[in-house]
């Protein structure tokens, strides 16, 4: 699998250069590929420059934009580097607000992974509150059972355990 990898990606700078936004998109692929094996290096190689290209192409805000910060975000974060994970996913949820408004899924999942990022950084207030601002919009769509519900009210779970408020979490991870 790394050795395809490492093929598709050297052949990405050369058989794609004249065409930069699909350039980008398979390097982001590729990236996540990479990701998803441990090969943070590698991974990192080619999502950041997915989001280099991607500046160049697009003016803020853009949904290619957004997309490559969540990228970013979820590869240091990854990395255990949340600092900068947090200011990805903080400027995928700014584009998302600026593109689709505060009731879309996709701001709603940014707000998500923003909350996050605070729940991992022990600010536990500011991430209770990004969890339940998600989770209102998320069990209206995309629904109550998606995995992206399912997965912030998990992480809400975990925050309210931690904080020892044991009957809440056990009322929310039962509905």
């Amino acid at each position: 699998a790394v050795q395809l990898l490492d093929r598709g990606a050297s052949r990405i700078g050369t058989e794609l250069a004249a065409e930069p936004e699909v350039q980008a998109g398979m390097m982001e692929v590729i990236g996540q590929s990479y990701a998803g094996l441990g090969l943070y290096d590698k991974a990192e190689a080619q999502i950041e420059r997915s989001f280099e290209l991607r500046r160049a192409l697009f003016e803020r805000p853009h949904p290619e934009l957004a997309a490559s910060h969540r990228q970013l975000g979820n590869l240091r974060a990854s990395q255990g580097r949340f600092d900068e994970a947090q200011h990805h996913f903080t400027a995928a949820l700014e584009q998302h607000r600026e593109l689709f408004g505060p009731h879309d899924p996709r701001t709603a999942e940014s707000k998500g992974d923003v909350g996050a990022m605070a729940h991992l950084l022990g600010r536990l207030a500011e991430a209770e509150a990004l969890y339940r601002s998600a989770l209102a919009r998320l069990r209206i769509r995309p629904g109550p059972r998606s995995e992206t519900t399912l997965q912030v009210e998990g992480n809400l779970v975990a925050l309210l355990y931690k904080q020892q408020r044991l009957a809440e979490a056990l009322d929310l991870g039962r509905s």
